[in-house]
């Protein structure tokens, strides 16, 4: 998947998301977040991968997941690599 503003996979705004037993793999963004961008959003992880996550955006503010507001992010038993 790709995105050209932000999360490549996943863009979740005001909201409460649970991503459970999956593979996001190969995601691309020239934004924010290659994977997962979470504004303002409660988002939970759990047993998945994140892996493999391209940001083309400056150095420097490059990330597979980004999360920005009055938002949290719980990662359990996950695995985040190669972004």
């Amino acid at each position: 998947n790709q995105a050209n503003g932000g999360g490549g996979a996943i863009d979740a705004n005001g909201t409460t998301m649970l991503i459970e037993d999956s593979d996001l793999d190969g995601n691309a963004t020239g934004g924010s977040g290659a994977a997962i961008r979470a504004d303002a959003s409660f988002v939970e992880i759990r047993r998945s991968s994140i892996r493999n996550a391209t940001d083309s955006g400056p150095a420097g503010d490059r990330e597979a997941i980004w999360a920005s507001g009055n938002g949290s992010m719980v990662v359990t038993n996950s695995t985040l690599s190669g972004n």
